[in-house]
């Protein structure tokens, strides 16, 4: 019996944890507008816990990774007829836009990400429910990229300092045993 209730305990936090968990999500993605040519259009937003430079490099290497190199025109990532199977198998044009979250965060950027099946025909909230879905599961890994692009980054910056602190040692070490010669023949005198 107490083992019972509690796995209904537990099945009851697990429940309510992905309900928070998913309440949190649709809270830092949302659509939004950005101008593209002249007009406004449709671009589903993520917030990404990262500096836009890290941010946007990080998005970069991910979508190269898949073959695609962007156009890039006033800060937006343009990439044509691409196609991304996590979210479809049809091939869209994509735009990605990264700006700063807001003044006050350095370290917080949102992303614009924006899809269109043919020249017009722009992924809009009252679209196609599971498609929206598919490209809430994939935006949402913005964040895993641009955290690894960061961890990356700080694993480069301390090899380095790694590296000028082995040097800097090898230098003493070898003035120690300069010290040391020089000491030896001044006592043989």
């Amino acid at each position: 019996m107490n083992y019972f209730i509690n796995t209904t305990n537990m099945k009851n936090l697990i429940a309510l944890f992905a309900l928070l968990l998913s309440g949190l999500v649709s809270y830092c993605q949302s659509f939004e507008e950005i101008d593209w040519q002249g007009k406004k259009v449709p671009a589903y937003t993520v917030d990404v816990y990262q500096n836009t430079d890290i941010t946007e490099a990080a998005i970069k290497e991910k979508f190269m990774q898949m073959g695609y190199n962007p156009k890039i025109n006033k800060g937006i990532l343009s990439y044509k007829l691409i196609k991304i199977t996590e979210i479809d198998n049809d091939s869209y044009d994509v735009l990605i836009k990264v700006d700063k979250k807001n003044r006050q965060s350095k370290d917080a950027s949102v992303v614009y990400f924006s899809m269109a099946k043919d020249y017009d025909q722009y992924v809009r909230s009252s679209s196609d429910a599971e498609l929206l879905s598919k490209i809430k599961v994939f935006t949402a890994r913005f964040n895993d990229w641009a955290n690894e692009r960061a961890l990356d980054i700080e694993i480069k910056e301390q090899e380095s300092r790694i590296k000028s602190a082995e040097k800097k040692l090898k230098d003493l070490e070898d003035e120690k045993e300069n010290i040391t010669e020089k000491i030896k023949k001044l006592e043989e005198r």
